[in-house]
């Protein structure tokens, strides 16, 4: 509970489709044996729109990926305003710089959650602007150019 707020976690992705889609066996234990199963909803694999709506308004993105090649949902969560609670990769940190909550484990990820939610209204919306004014550097435009220019430039020396 978050005030009078009832909370729930919302898992979205291919496999989660409820817990006995999860492949690995302890997680999936976990989550059936859960007295907070009632309170986690599976929605599987989202579109666009759900995906915006969900970051609008979700009191945080927690991204568990230790390891990531460029980190766009983090990126996204933070265009909409969402803070973001992560692991602490090069690659996100990369795109995200300070702007999200970072975790080096598994603990830090749920002490960081608890942390978020007994932050103040004024607080959390620091760290909704730190990530909207992160994201902001990034957009498809200077994205893709960068990425032309990369491919060019490592095309100028083959062959």
């Amino acid at each position: 509970m978050l005030g009078d707020k009832k909370l729930k976690l919302v898992l979205a992705g291919d496999i989660m489709l409820g817990p006995n889609a999860i492949t690995n066996t302890e997680i999936q234990n976990s989550l059936k044996n859960s007295s907070y199963l009632d309170d986690i909803i599976f929605m599987g694999f989202i579109d666009d729109k759900t995906r915006d709506w969900l970051y609008k308004y979700a009191l945080a993105s927690v991204f568990p990926s230790k390891y990531e090649g460029f980190g766009l949902p983090v990126l996204e969560a933070m265009a909409y305003g969402c803070p973001v609670i992560s692991y602490d990769n090069a690659a996100t940190r990369e795109v995200a710089g300070e702007a999200p909550i970072y975790a080096q484990n598994v603990y830090e990820l749920l002490e960081n959650i608890e942390k978020l939610l007994s932050l103040s209204e004024e607080q959390i919306k620091k760290l909704q602007a730190k990530g909207k004014t992160q994201a902001k550097k990034y957009n498809w435009s200077n994205t893709s150019a960068k990425i032309l220019s990369a491919i060019t430039k490592e095309n100028r020396f083959v062959g």
